[in-house]
């Protein structure tokens, strides 16, 4: 299983969303509300899906800029800045990259690579410092990119997963959506 990481740091105030359009694995924002920063110790950092032996660090970056979210992606997924928390009623997205190629140096290229191979009712596990949020599928879909357009939803705690179709493309996306379950207290 993959490290927690131990370096997690957010802003004073987040801005929310109630849509943002996936272009080119990065989200597009349209500003809506502030709400509170969240507390780091519920912040996301480990993203594990068992079934496609998916174990990921979670980036979550302050800023929105594109530079800011590349560099983030070098690391594995990425909270989207503005999107749901552990901790409320709203839908979180964690994009990243993707790639089928044969030789990557940097494996976080390709640590979606498998996100289209889960299915209805398929658990997805967010943990942050000291819990364990599990997920059911709800849908897996192939969409255009001009398509994938994720809300933002208050009310419904949720989780999207977002990658390209293919290393660079910028024509498909998987998007994978999830329901919130449970929660698990994890070992101190």
């Amino acid at each position: 299983m993959a490290e927690r990481p131990s370096d997690n740091q957010t802003p004073d105030r987040v801005s929310t969303t109630e849509k943002i359009a996936i272009e080119e694995s990065k989200p597009t924002l349209i500003l809506d509300d502030e709400v509170p920063a969240v507390d780091v110790t519920e912040e996301p950092i480990l993203l594990v899906i068992e079934k496609i032996h998916l174990y990921a660090k979670i980036s979550n970056p302050e800023s929105r800029a594109i530079s800011v979210l590349d560099k983030a992606l070098l690391s594995g997924a990425v909270h989207y800045p503005g999107s749901g928390n552990l901790n409320d009623e709203s839908n979180m997205l964690l994009f990243g990259h993707s790639s089928h190629l044969p030789n990557i140096r940097n494996q976080n290229f390709k640590i979606f690579n498998r996100i289209s191979e889960l299915n209805l009712g398929d658990e997805i596990r967010v943990e942050s410092n000291k819990t364990a949020y599990i997920y059911k599928v709800t849908s897996v879909a192939l969409v255009e990119a001009d398509e994938a357009l994720v809300e933002f939803r208050r009310g419904r705690k949720m989780i999207t997963l977002s990658t390209c179709n293919t290393f660079g493309a910028k024509q498909e996306r998987f998007v994978v959506e999830a329901v919130f379950l449970k929660t698990l207290p994890l070992p101190a």
